[in-house]
């Protein structure tokens, strides 16, 4: 197989996987033979030609059923893959699009290999605020529940041409893929460097003068956000869509992403004195910059009324002028930037500290030793996994033990009482708590330690055939 063809959904970060097999040799593909055209304007023909709706606004994953062209536009695939057969290496595409038309390259091309990548859902509801979009958060958890339920159905039609991976497993640790994928090198290109694109905000205040590094890391990132959308992720039927693909991926994500509700307010609340700090400091050099610019007029009044001279002729200020009126006016922006992010701060604020009803019934679940074992068992998938299985419940469960003991004389009311008490039962029917029950049932005895294996993968089976209903 020397095509590559990398799927995933717009939150997914595919087209950093797209930049990370070019440094391990992936050529860019080439376009169509005869008509000239690129991979996405096929998909883009195909799309309207069958009236397909837009990725970016299913809801639900009968509209991402895959299409199925004539004859005539699979002549356009073929044409195109007849443009790259001069192609000596391995080459590819990324795109989101190719989601629909997946079966169409399987049956038309035997040698194309297919690199399904997949983010946690709450990623995706970080991208649409960082893109102000007006869609509400639950329409973007269906969207992304829709495109990877599809994206998964055809990973397990065909697992022998697809690789199911976590996106930012991938790019920590590429070389299992790698080695996967036949054509490509094992070491990436000399000089080959990912670079991250700066903010606007980030790119004026560095400008600023005393602005430490340390302020625009705090500025910048956003953990109360993460946690915010990982709490609306918990429910949604995306969150179990999620396990599914960690439990069948190639590739799953090994790495604690999730946020301490305690981090996230330590954070916040140094992000609060960095916002107030910064504030100080854009508005000295806002009263700087207007005193320079009154110098500056009175300046050019003296000038006016001076006769002119050979000297003072050759003195012009309009270039100086159109400078500081730049300057002024992004510091402006940035200042008003600010001044937003500091009252939508203050406002989260109120809105973590007001007191109400008890929540958080899904968390108290989630601490408990049947849960937390569940989680280990989930999180195993090599050899290597299983081997110190043992070892991590052991630890797991002295964790729990610690945790318990920090805990005594903690008293919280029952379960029942919380608001979101339904959240507690959605939880229950998560694949980490359902195995982690079945460990607590056969751990008692001999007997059911020889039978846990076996009821271990029966729980599993039943869990992804309820899935599939």
């Amino acid at each position: 197989m020397n095509r590559i063809a990398i799927v995933g959904h717009p939150s997914s970060g595919y087209t950093d996987v797209e930049a990370l097999l070019k440094h391990y040799g992936m050529g860019e593909a080439a376009p169509s033979r005869r008509e000239g055209m690129s991979v996405h304007d096929i998909e883009a023909a195909l799309f309207k030609a069958h009236n397909a709706v837009n990725i970016k606004q299913v809801q639900t994953e009968a509209e991402l059923s895959q299409l199925t062209p004539s004859s005539v536009w699979q002549g356009l695939a073929l044409d195109f893959l007849l443009g790259n057969m001069q192609q000596k290496g391995v080459w590819g595409w990324a795109s989101s699009n190719t989601l629909p038309l997946l079966n169409m390259w399987h049956e038309v091309d035997d040698q194309t290999a297919f690199l399904l990548v997949y983010q946690h859902p709450a990623i995706a509801l970080q991208n649409a605020l960082d893109r102000k979009e007006s869609i509400s958060p639950t329409e973007v958890l269906n969207n992304w529940a829709a495109y990877h339920g599809a994206l998964l159905a055809f990973y397990l039609r065909h697992p022998e041409r697809s690789f199911l991976v976590h996106t930012q497993q991938l790019l920590s640790q590429p070389q299992e893929v790698i080695k996967a994928l036949p054509g490509l090198s094992a070491k990436p290109a000399e000089g080959a460097v990912t670079t991250t694109k700066a903010s606007r905000l980030t790119v004026v205040l560095n400008s600023l003068e005393g602005c430490e590094q340390a302020e625009l890391a705090y500025l910048e990132a956003e953990p109360l956000a993460r946690l915010l959308s990982e709490q609306m992720v918990e429910k949604h039927p995306a969150l179990s869509l999620f396990e599914e693909l960690q439990a069948s991926a190639s590739l799953p994500n090994e790495i604690n992403s999730e946020v301490a509700s305690e981090d996230a307010w330590q954070h916040f609340r140094k992000q609060r004195a960095v916002l107030l700090n910064t504030l100080t400091k854009l508005q000295q050099a806002l009263e700087k910059e207007i005193s320079k610019n009154a110098a500056l007029k009175r300046e050019n009044e003296e000038l006016k009324k001076t006769p002119p001279t050979p000297a003072v002729a050759a003195v012009d200020t309009t270039e100086l002028q159109q400078e500081n009126s730049m300057l002024l006016e992004q510091l402006h922006i940035v200042q008003e930037e600010l001044e937003k992010l500091y009252s939508q701060a203050r406002k989260k604020a109120t809105v973590v500290s007001e007191k109400g009803p008890y929540y958080g019934a899904d968390q108290r679940i989630k601490r408990q030793l049947t849960y937390r074992l569940g989680a280990v068992l989930v999180n195993s998938y090599s050899v290597t996994d299983f081997i110190c299985l043992p070892l991590k419940l052991k630890r797991e469960y002295d964790s729990y033990k610690k945790d318990m003991k920090a805990r005594n004389g903690e008293r919280l009311p029952p379960i029942s009482q919380y608001a979101d008490f339904h959240l507690a039962e959605q939880v229950k029917r998560h694949l980490s708590y359902r195995l982690g029950k079945v460990l607590m049932d056969n751990a008692g005895s001999p007997m059911g330690w020889m039978k846990l294996p076996m009821a271990l993968s029966r729980e599993t089976k039943a869990f992804h055939k309820e899935r599939q209903h």
